[in-house]
């Protein structure tokens, strides 16, 4: 498993001919033909959370709240990809293993607060 970008991308719609932007995100390989990613839009996720095509699995566009739910589990797959990482490599140099440890703290750190940003969301719209 690897960190991998994704973007949301603009199109021509069919039936109005205007320009749009599309409502899932892809990798810049997938969107290559397809149209021109909005760079302003990228989000970093697992290369598990994409389908063979190269877009992104989950469904991010439905509210802001899911939105951020999504992005709190890309964060917390990158940070069990690196502790498998760890696991896996019994002969990791120290260095890396010091900055493998780095990124699993950092990842697992911003997921809990975008968590908490999600529950007091959550309560306050209540």
């Amino acid at each position: 498993m690897a960190d991998i970008c994704v973007y949301y991308f603009s199109v021509r719609d069919r039936m109005t001919g205007k320009i749009v932007c599309t409502k899932r995100r892809a990798t810049l390989e997938a969107i290559r033909f397809k149209g021109e990613p909005v760079m302003e839009s990228q989000l970093v996720v697992d290369t598990s959370e994409l389908d063979e095509g190269g877009f992104l699995v989950r469904s991010d566009v439905a509210s802001h709240g899911d939105e951020l739910w999504g992005e709190i589990r890309s964060l917390r797959l990158r940070a069990g990809s690196r502790q498998e990482q760890l696991q896996l490599e019994e002969e990791v140099k120290e260095d890396r293993r010091a900055l493998l440890r780095a990124e699993i703290t950092e990842l697992r750190r911003r997921a809990d607060r975008l968590e908490q940003l999600a529950y007091t969301r959550r309560d306050t719209a209540w």
